[in-house]
């Protein structure tokens, strides 16, 4: 029962919020009209591509958090790691493949930002930031 409860909040909220959306958007279609059909018939015909444009646009974005999300998570659980075993980690005396191991992880969290930057930017920044990166390593 408590279940069903919470799906209920949640789906009565984005049902609330969309049937509002909804009637905003008829309602400015037809305010439009009323006041400058010309222009209304512009927007009409502009907004379908703008909304597939913003479709892709939320889509990457969220595949990118993700995987920027995974690739810091990875690096942090090789430092939690490394603390929560600090005497093993110490008395094995593998203090250094633990911090190559980590900074491995990290280097391939800063290629995933550095590429994603080069896409937005669409530049060749990243082979010269590659290297800088694998030269301090």
């Amino acid at each position: 029962m408590h279940q069903a409860r919470e799906i209920e909040e949640g789906v009565s909220a984005k049902l609330g919020e969309g049937a509002m959306f909804f009637a905003q958007f008829i309602g400015g279609i037809f305010v439009g009209f009323y006041y400058s059909w010309d222009v209304a018939l512009v927007a009409c015909a502009t907004a379908p591509p703008c909304t597939v444009g913003l479709y892709f646009l939320t889509k990457i974005t969220s595949e990118t958090a993700t995987k920027l999300t995974a690739a810091y998570s990875k690096a942090g659980g090789v430092a939690l790691e490394t603390i929560y075993n600090m005497r093993t980690v110490a008395s094995l005396q593998c203090e250094d493949s633990k911090s190559r191991k980590a900074r491995k992880a990290l280097f391939e969290w800063m290629k995933l930002v550095v590429s994603i930057l080069c896409a937005l930017y669409n530049t060749d920044v990243f082979n010269m930031n590659v290297e800088f990166y694998m030269n301090l390593g």
